[in-house]
């Protein structure tokens, strides 16, 4: 999810306004997807961060979330 995320993202803001112009069809699609899996992601990540006792553990800890210099210097 986090490859396609980027690699939409990345698409989106490389072409736009070089090949495609920023409403085309492919742009705004490449916008949504990116963001829709962005939000996937960060749901699954709360939802396994969640989990006490699994076996799948976290990319992103959601604990991570919580701690106000990491997220300032992650932004």
């Amino acid at each position: 999810m986090v490859l396609a995320a980027s690699v939409l993202l990345v698409f989106a803001l490389e072409e736009a306004g070089n090949d495609y112009a920023w409403k085309s069809v492919p742009i705004i699609t490449s916008f949504a997807g990116s963001g829709v899996l962005w939000l996937t992601f960060f749901g699954w990540e709360w939802s396994v961060s969640r989990r006490a006792k699994s076996a799948v553990e976290p990319i992103y800890p959601w604990r991570l979330v919580k701690d106000r210099f990491f997220v300032g210097m992650m932004l």
